[in-house]
């Protein structure tokens, strides 16, 4: 999840502050922006609300591109 990861660093926020904001591990923060893991839809939600309440106004769909935007967005 490249937009995971661009948006929080943009932010300045780090994955532990994530993590705990969200009672996540900070290892599920990462797997998440590897794209080895991916959060359910209510999980995906609260992500994007917590990422804005840090401040870094994004959207679901910036932060969890549709399936084959984010290869069109690299290209």
């Amino acid at each position: 999840m490249k937009g995971l990861r661009a948006i929080r660093t943009a932010a300045q926020i780090t994955q532990q502050q994530l993590a705990e904001k969200l009672s996540l591990t900070q290892a599920a923060i990462g797997h998440y922006e590897k794209g080895r893991r991916q959060p359910k839809l209510s999980e995906a939600r609260r992500l994007v609300t917590v990422l804005n309440e840090l401040g870094a106004e994004c959207t679901l769909d910036e932060v969890f591109p549709p399936e084959g935007e984010e290869d069109a967005q690299a290209a």
